[in-house]
Order: C-alpha cells, then sequence, then structure tokens
C-alpha cells in the first residue's frame, strides 16, 4: 500500500493530530480495519490502541481509499472524547485482527504436527489378514 499524507494537523485541545490521507491499493481489495490500524500503527509510530480511524471512502472501482484519522496522545482520552460506536468499532477490528492470528498460529501448528508425525507402516501379515476377511464376507 502507498500512501500519500494530504492534511496533518496537531489538535492540542484534544491532544491528538488529525491526519487525511489517500491510501492506493493497487491490486488488491480495500483493505480491511484491522489491516488499516496495524499499518498506521506502524507508518506513523503510534500504537494501534491510540489511533482511530474515523473515515473511509473507497469510490466505485477505485483503487485509492481516502482517510480520516486521528492519533491520541494517551488511550484515556479516546473514552473521553469520542463515540461509543468509535471504540466499538474499533474493538471489533481488534477483536477479529486477534482471532485470524490465533488461527493461522493453530493451522501452522497442525501443519507441523502433520509433517512430523511418523508414518505407520504396514505389514504383510495385516494385509493378508484384510485380504482374507474381504474374501470370507
Amino acid at each position: 500500500m502507498k500512501t500519500k499524507v494530504i492534511q496533518e494537523t496537531e489538535n492540542k485541545l484534544f491532544s491528538r493530530k488529525e491526519i487525511n490521507l489517500e491510501i492506493d491499493h493497487k491490486n488488491a481489495q480495500t483493505p480491511s480495519r484491522a489491516e488499516l490500524y496495524k499499518f498506521m500503527s506502524v507508518k506513523f509510530k503510534a500504537p494501534a490502541e491510540q489511533i482511530v480511524l474515523k473515515k473511509m471512502k473507497t469510490g466505485f472501482g477505485s483503487t485509492k481509499s481516502m482517510l480520516k484519522i486521528y492519533i491520541y496522545d494517551n488511550v484515556d482520552i479516546i473514552s473521553k472524547i469520542e463515540n461509543k460506536h468509535f471504540a466499538a468499532r474499533r474493538e471489533k477490528a481488534f477483536e477479529a485482527e486477534k482471532k485470524a492470528d490465533e488461527q493461522a498460529a493453530a493451522k501452522k501448528a497442525e501443519e507441523k504436527e502433520a509433517a512430523e508425525a511418523p508414518k505407520e507402516e504396514v505389514t504383510e501379515s495385516e494385509t493378508e489378514e484384510t485380504k482374507e476377511e474381504e474374501s470370507t464376507e
């Protein structure tokens, strides 16, 4: 994803940075909220818990999205200032990300177990017994 910061302002009254930016996501679908929180956290070097994604708009058939995000100085300020539905949406994105990480880890562990599990060898006597049982039936 390529980003272009359109406007960045420091709002000292609310202890936050207000950032308008454009994301170009060529050859990919519109990123999910969880992906955006992770990406913005790395890009702006702030914990994902301090970021609030206020608005995201992607035009029909477009590969560019316009975002409006707030990066707060402190996590406690978010609960005092932001509406509850923004906080709920944020928490839902974080839960989805955790669930996806857990599923990926579980799948990786299963693949590792399957690769390490010894293959059972079938002896000749077992194959003869199964042949005899099939012929008697």
